[in-house]
């Protein structure tokens, strides 16, 4: 048999310089926890949906939420994609 080739994660810190992400329905469920896990990594994002009051929430729980070091900040923006 032959071996398996091994590859870095998507989601190493390293791999993100000057990251900007737009992620939909991301004022909820899975849209939600890739916006949490990518500005853990230190990307900017942005999170877009039809419904401004849950974006609005989840943009300032998750920038409350994230490292004093992190400079990285979550920006909402309604939109119906």
């Amino acid at each position: 048999m032959g071996t398996v080739a091994r590859c870095r994660s998507c989601s190493a810190a390293a791999l993100l310089l000057n990251p900007l992400a737009i992620v939909t329905s991301g004022g909820t469920g899975i849209g939600k926890a890739i916006a949490t896990e990518l500005l853990h990594l230190g990307c900017n994002v942005v999170i877009a949906a039809r419904t401004f009051d849950r974006l609005q929430s989840t943009a300032e729980q998750l920038n409350a939420d994230r490292l004093p070091s992190n400079s990285a900040i979550v920006i909402p923006i309604q939109c119906n994609i």
